[in-house]
């Protein structure tokens, strides 16, 4: 499910950040560049409470982690080298982390500049 959701997720943010960028260039109404732009921000925080949720699950059990081996006493010392970090798992193979909003954010950029590049070409 998690991507196709994903893909999903990416189509809208690129058609909607390719409308924003036309609807300033265009005559259009400044309520439609306004309504996109609110649409745009909706979207980007709806996304950021997403990912970064669940991202930060995996980064606080990190430091977790790091504390307990930190410790003084060797039998916590142990323990925290044998705990595994929480993950929030989306598919078998597939987890959260924090790289994970940057690298969709950097494909969202890619993509809109491939359909800029396109649309300006044509």
């Amino acid at each position: 499910m998690w991507p196709l959701t994903q893909s999903l997720l990416i189509a809208i943010h690129v058609i909607l950040n390719v409308t924003f960028i036309y609807s300033f260039n265009s005559t259009l109404e400044l309520s439609y560049s306004i309504g996109t732009c609110a649409c745009l921000a909706g979207l980007i925080v709806f996304e950021k409470v997403c990912f970064k949720g669940a991202a930060e699950v995996y980064e606080e059990s990190m430091h977790f982690k790091a504390k307990l081996t930190r410790n003084s006493e060797n039998h916590l010392r142990k323990i925290g080298r044998g705990l595994p970090c929480l993950k929030v798992q989306v598919s078998w193979s597939y987890f959260f982390k924090m790289s994970t909003f940057n690298t969709y954010i950097l494909l969202v950029i890619d993509y809109t500049i491939i359909v800029l590049l396109l649309k300006s070409t044509s």
